[in-house]
């Protein structure tokens, strides 16, 4: 007889792996991650718009930097060519008479007054403006702003150079100069031009004419042409002019300071103009 023997093989449950497989995160994995990509946008958020903010905000800066320095750049051209002695400063405003030739005067009427004297042809262009003021010896502020004191003439018109050089100078009425010049040096100009803080604007101003005291902003032109808009944003708590006089071993000097502001950003310009004082 023969004994038979059982044999019993386990056979894995065919669904197991694939169950395993399939299980998915639990709720709290999926809170976890939800709060981790969140804190992920929130800082990305931040940071670009931290990034964009900057970007803006140079941008801004930028723009005020240009304005101030342009601003700058057209006061101190002009002011480097005042005439001597012309510069005053006053509540936000610099004044001043512009040059727009330097000669040597032939003849000049001294004792008794004249509608004509002669010149030199200036040496940069050989002719002179078609017309302009003619002044002499301009020793002070106080003096040339005052017609009667005999420094500056009235406006004069410029024939054309004969055959030495020399121009005429026609004067619109008879005139006497106060001083002769110790070099007979003579500067054709024009009228008074200012420069002025207003508020949060500063404005060029001109065609005003000749005072003895320094005019006031409500004395100056308050529309075009005698008033032009330079630049906007001034922050004028900070802006300013300042005049010091010349000496002997150094030239007189205004400081001129734009801080323009806007947005939370600002920039503060400063430049130093050196002026041509011997008169």
């Amino acid at each position: 007889m023969h004994a038979t023997t059982a044999c019993h093989a386990e056979v894995p449950h065919a669904g197991t792996g694939r169950a395993q497989r399939a299980r998915g995160f639990s709720l709290v994995e999926l809170v976890v991650v939800i709060s981790l990509l969140g804190i992920l946008a929130v800082g990305s958020v931040t940071f670009f718009g931290y990034t964009l903010d900057g970007y803006g905000r140079s941008g801004t800066r930028a723009d005020l930097a240009a304005s101030s320095m342009t601003a700058l750049a057209r006061m101190a051209s002009e002011l480097e060519g005042a005439l001597p002695n012309s510069v005053r400063v006053a509540d936000g405003c610099v004044e001043f008479v512009p040059v727009r030739a330097v000669s040597r005067y032939v003849s000049i009427p001294r004792t008794t007054a004249s509608a004509s004297m002669t010149l030199e042809a200036p040496d940069d262009s050989g002719t002179a403006p078609a017309d302009a003021r003619v002044a002499v010896n301009p020793d002070s502020a106080e003096h040339l702003y005052d017609l009667a004191s005999g420094v500056v003439s009235p406006v004069a018109r410029f024939g054309a150079p004969d055959g030495d050089g020399v121009i005429t100078a026609n004067f619109a009425s008879v005139h006497a100069f106060a001083e002769e010049s110790p070099q007979e040096r003579v500067f054709l100009v024009d009228d008074p031009v200012s420069y002025c803080i207003v508020g949060t604007q500063l404005f060029r101003y001109s065609d005003y004419g000749f005072s003895t005291l320094q005019p006031a902003v409500a004395d100056l032109p308050a529309s075009t042409p005698g008033r032009a808009l330079l630049v906007t944003h001034v922050d004028d708590r900070v802006s300013a002019f300042t005049a010091a006089s010349g000496a002997l071993t150094r030239n007189a000097t205004v400081e001129l300071r734009v801080a323009l502001a806007s947005d939370g950003d600002a920039v503060d310009a400063v430049r130093m103009v050196h002026l041509r004082h011997v008169p």
